[in-house]
């Protein structure tokens, strides 16, 4: 809200209460003189004690009440010019009231008349205060009723894709720290990815496409926080329908955050990617340009420009650009190039290397759920609007360099390179903001990550990494059309599709 805009509100809310004490104070005044003119006075005359009596109660009233209404002009966002003046008109009322009682004492102005004058000043109050009576009374429930609501809030975060890779080992981290969790998650693998906290007293489901609207309008107005890590992930999974992406990614990314902010989520952390960077010589951070070489890094790069457009002191969003991840969870993938060079190297014997010059950043899926927590859990002042390369310095190396790590660990392996469909990202990432501003370091090596898949392997966990389950790109074949019937792209997407670069400003 503008300053300008506050400022309106604050003229329209003065002028409607002085307003509104006019028309009182003159209704309430003729009240009291119609009321005193119509039945008369004098029986209360026969004895001084009866005359009396009434007449001093009624006198404090009056005078408490004024002040009171006085006080109604006390409150801080009104300036003190506009006290002052209101201090003045109402108190020269009751001013004008003494002055009315003194004058009755020397006969200029009759007992009764002088009652009835008092009788119509009461009236008036009554005539102002009961309004305003009823005002804090109502006030006060609703701020109870927004305290309350406030409460329940905290803490509680809609995990939009929680049943996925990332999501199947964020959900847990968020229940061990105190978070209340409500996944949302079309769950096309069934429950086995969430089956370890499925249980969980403080965690609920939601089987349901993100982008129904009655659904998120139900979920978002009850929490505090929102991640979004739901969408199609990976450029083979990516270009098998493009409007279905763009849809999926982009579209329903701008409905998201657009409800969240318009029912009072404050943390929205978006999973961006590293691959935004696309094909760059150098080592880039989070203010180099983009270079997205694929509808998923396009996708991406749209995403975080749209949702930046929400961006405001109330709505916090909140970029993590992942790297590469690799490692085991409740889903785990081996469509990504760690866990399937990994497995290959166990099940086949052969490590085939596309592109064997290319650099990659590598995170741990660990550590990228531990981000998530982290971006949740700062301070608005350290990450409001700002993107975080997601991942460690340590961990840039080429595909080759990937290759002979693994072999080294699964000797019986042999290297194969292949200058065949090679992927044309190439990007050394920098990670010093993370580190500096969140504190993150990987508590996972890509050593320990390899052995995860080579003991899951070794122990019969895993014989067929070709199962859809592990793989988005066969899902999407497979089961698009299912999971998917809808597809909903508006034109406006093209424009935001197109952009290389994205502002995202720091809020005041």
């Amino acid at each position: 809200m503008t300053n300008k805009f506050q400022d309106h509100l604050l003229n329209t809310s003065l002028l409607a209460r002085v307003g509104y004490d006019i028309i009182a104070l003159v209704f309430g005044a003729a009240l009291g003189l119609y009321a005193s003119g119509r039945y008369s006075l004098e029986s209360l005359q026969q004895t001084s004690t009866i005359y009396w009596l009434p007449f001093m109660i009624m006198l404090p009233l009056l005078g408490a009440a004024l002040f009171w209404r006085l006080g109604l002009y006390t409150k801080p966002e009104f300036s003190n010019v506009r006290n002052r003046v209101n201090r003045l008109v109402l108190g020269s009322v009751l001013v004008f009231a003494l002055l009315a009682l003194v004058l009755s004492f020397f006969k200029e102005l009759t007992m009764d008349k002088a009652f009835a004058f008092f009788l119509a000043w009461l009236s008036a109050t009554v005539v102002l205060t009961l309004p305003r009576f009823v005002y804090e009374f109502a006030s006060r429930e609703i701020g109870n009723k927004a305290k309350v609501e406030a409460k329940q809030r905290a803490n509680r975060v809609l995990v939009i894709g929680g049943a996925g890779y990332i999501g199947s080992y964020l959900v847990p981290k968020l229940l061990e720290s105190g978070f209340e969790v409500v996944v949302l998650d079309l769950m096309a693998f069934g429950e086995e990815p969430v089956a370890a906290f499925k249980d969980h007293p403080k965690v609920s489901f939601i089987r349901e496409d993100y982008r129904n609207v009655e659904t998120l309008v139900t979920h978002v107005r009850n929490v505090e926080s929102v991640v979004h890590l739901g969408g199609l992930v990976g450029d083979p999974a990516c270009a098998v329908d493009e409007a279905l992406t763009v849809d999926v990614n982009v579209t329903s990314t701008r409905l998201i955050a657009e409800l969240a902010k318009s029912h009072g989520v404050r943390r929205f952390v978006f999973a961006s990617s590293c691959s935004i960077y696309g094909t760059n010589d150098e080592v880039v951070d989070e203010t180099s340009a983009f270079n997205p070489q694929s509808l998923y890094a396009k996708s991406k790069v749209a995403s975080e420009v749209v949702i930046s457009e929400f961006a405001s002191a109330d709505f916090e969003p909140v970029y993590l650009r992942l790297g590469t991840i690799y490692g085991l969870s409740g889903r785990t993938r081996f469509d990504l190039v760690v866990n399937l060079l990994s497995a290959k190297a166990m099940l086949s014997g052969d490590i085939t290397v596309f592109g064997s010059d290319q650099w990659r950043p590598f995170v741990h899926v660990d550590d990228a759920a531990r981000a998530f927590e982290l971006a949740l859990k700062a301070p608005a002042a350290a990450v409001a609007n700002q993107a975080f390369n997601v991942g460690s310095n340590g961990q840039n190396m080429t595909l080759m360099q990937l290759a002979q790590t693994i072999n080294q660990m699964v000797p019986t392996s042999r290297i194969l390179v292949t200058d065949e469909n090679v992927d044309r990202r190439n990007y050394r990432v920098n990670f010093d903001k993370i580190a500096r501003v969140l504190g993150f370091s990987p508590r996972w090596t890509l050593q320990q990550g390899i052995q995860q898949v080579i003991d899951a392997v070794k122990s019969g966990k895993v014989t067929d990494i070709d199962q859809p389950m592990f793989s988005n790109l066969r899902l999407i074949r497979e089961r698009g059309k299912e999971l998917f019937k809808k597809t909903y792209n508006h034109g406006w997407e093209d424009d935001y599709l197109a952009q290389l670069s994205v502002e995202h400003k720091e809020l005041h």
